[in-house]
C-alpha cells in the first residue's frame, strides 16, 4: 500500500473570530480613549462655566427668560454628562415655576436628544407629577 504524502506546508487553521474580534475592538478602545478623555474634559469646562451661572440666577430670583433659556440651551447640549446634567435638572425644577410650558420644552428636548425617559424622571427635571 503506497504511503500517503505528507503536504510541505499544513494549511494553517482559520483563525479565531472571537481572537480576531477581541483584537479590532481592542485598537478600537484604544483609537476613541483620547476623544473621549476629550469630551469629558469639555464637558467640564461647560459646567465650570455654567454652574455660577446657574447658581446665580438662583440665587438672585432672577426671571430672564431669556438668560436662563441661554443656560439650558448650553447645558442642553452637554447634558449627556451627570454633572452637566444635574445642573441643568437643577435650573429646570427652578424655572418651572417661572415657565412650565418651556420648561417641559427643554425637557422633552433632553429626551429626544439622549434618549432617556426615564432618566429625566429620577432627578426631577420633569414637570411635577409626572
Amino acid at each position: 500500500m503506497p504511503r500517503r504524502r505528507q503536504p510541505a506546508n499544513p494549511p494553517t487553521p482559520p483563525p479565531d473570530d472571537d481572537a480576531v474580534d477581541s483584537a479590532r475592538m481592542d485598537e478600537l478602545v484604544a483609537a476613541i480613549r483620547p476623544l473621549a478623555e476629550g469630551l469629558r474634559a469639555l464637558y467640564a469646562q461647560v459646567v465650570a462655566v455654567y454652574r455660577p451661572e446657574v447658581d446665580a440666577i438662583i440665587a438672585s430670583r432672577s426671571r430672564d427668560r431669556r438668560r436662563i433659556e441661554q443656560a439650558l440651551d448650553g447645558l442642553l447640549s452637554v447634558a449627556c454628562d451627570d454633572e452637566a446634567l444635574a445642573v441643568f435638572k437643577r435650573l429646570c425644577r427652578y424655572y418651572w415655576d417661572i415657565d412650565p410650558a418651556a420648561t417641559a420644552t427643554y425637557v422633552y428636548a433632553y429626551r429626544d436628544m439622549f434618549g432617556h425617559e426615564g432618566e429625566a424622571d429620577k432627578g426631577g427635571a420633569t414637570a411635577p407629577g409626572e
